[in-house]
């Protein structure tokens, strides 16, 4: 009698498990993707509208064109504090001990 279907052995079968497998993380790759694209297009839609809302704002006059500017540039720059110069006064007083 027969020990079932034959097909089922050979490796180039649809239905094998590893060939059900290797389809179905293709298709979770490519649904991967194809959010990943449209989460950039979203994001590209948005950041086209908000800088047409600006031109737009800065045409009618509603914006200084020197405050666009500086938000701009506001996220950019990096401020950076020097130290409080009473340390370096701590650190030129402090005496080392010699033995």
């Amino acid at each position: 009698m027969g020990g079932g279907d034959l097909n089922l052995k050979k490796s180039w079968h649809p239905q094998t498990l590893r060939n059900v497998e290797k389809v179905w993380k293709a298709e979770q790759k490519h649904e991967a993707e194809r959010k990943k694209i449209e989460e950039l297009q979203r994001e590209l839609r948005e950041e086209r509208a908000r800088e047409e809302m600006q031109r737009y704002a800065e045409d009618v006059g509603a914006v200084n064109l020197l405050m666009a500017d500086f938000t701009v540039t506001a996220k950019v720059v990096v401020q950076v504090q020097a130290p409080p110069a009473d340390i370096f006064m701590q650190e030129s007083q402090c005496q080392i001990p010699t033995s």
